[in-house]
């Protein structure tokens, strides 16, 4: 019954002295380890996102505004993808306010420019993301940047016996930048990327989930600092027998 606020109620009806379990944990940790055949349509869309990211980064130059290119990323991805998931194109101090969708604002001379964008392709999504200089690289936005590309997760592996490495499991996580570690991202560093654009695993502090191969997941640790900008590389990265690879093939490019 359309807005029953309790949708089982029928079948509760229908099957009296029956006890209904919510059962949707099940699912979603019966779906996070992917197939081969989920792998090679994710990868695929990790390529097209990946075009979209390129055609970005090669236009980023002060006077361009972010509608420009919000407009080159759409162009890269529309032809390889059911449709545009989402292009979000950020610069200068709106940078560090994330998640803004572009306007016709002009990027200027040191701007950072965040960029977060996906596709979703045959009923799978991406989720990735970059962030560079435009034009003259200022101390803080280097710092922000490039120095937090170098600090990101060390590569994940499988487990070799339960409980040996959980998504928790990040100690090269930390900003090395002195003074940096209050802005970094307090939620957690990724997310499972499949059917659904956020799924398990969830990569966060406590998280217990042991890595196994076929987990697929959006890794995007991150700093945020408000008036100059968000420093991230998002990747998707898919755990395998021997380690990790990246289904994300875009340069990590910071100015």
């Amino acid at each position: 019954m359309a807005g029953d606020p309790l949708p089982d109620r029928g079948v509760r009806a229908a099957l009296p002295g029956t006890e209904l379990t919510d059962a949707q944990m099940l699912f979603w940790q019966a779906k996070q380890i992917k197939s081969p055949r989920e792998i090679e349509l994710i990868e695929h869309a990790g390529r097209v996102t990946a075009a979209g990211l390129e055609a970005v980064m090669e236009l980023v130059r002060p006077g361009v505004t972010e509608l420009e290119l919000s407009a080159a990323a759409h162009e890269a991805m529309a032809l390889g993808s059911d449709w545009v998931g989402h292009c979000v194109i950020a610069a200068g101090p709106r940078s560090g306010l994330k998640h803004l969708y572009p306007t016709p604002r002009p990027i200027e001379d040191g701007d950072l420019v965040f960029m977060d964008m996906g596709v979703h392709y045959q009923g799978y999504f991406t989720d990735t993301a970059r962030t560079l200089c435009a034009g003259t690289v200022a101390a803080g936005a280097r710092s922000c940047s490039a120095d937090w590309t170098c600090s990101k997760l060390s590569s994940p592996r499988p487990a070799r016996a339960r409980g040996s490495l959980t998504c928790r499991t990040s100690p090269r996580a930390l900003p090395r930048m002195p003074g940096y570690g209050a802005h970094y991202w307090p939620t957690g560093f990724g997310h499972g990327i499949g059917t659904n654009f956020a799924e398990l695993p969830s990569l966060h502090w406590k998280s217990e989930t042991v890595l196994q191969p076929g987990h697929l997941f959006a890794l995007e640790p991150m700093i945020v600092i408000q008036g100059l900008g968000c420093g991230v590389m998002e990747d998707q990265v898919l755990v395998t027998d021997t380690g990790a690879r990246s289904l994300t093939p875009a340069r990590k490019k910071t100015w």
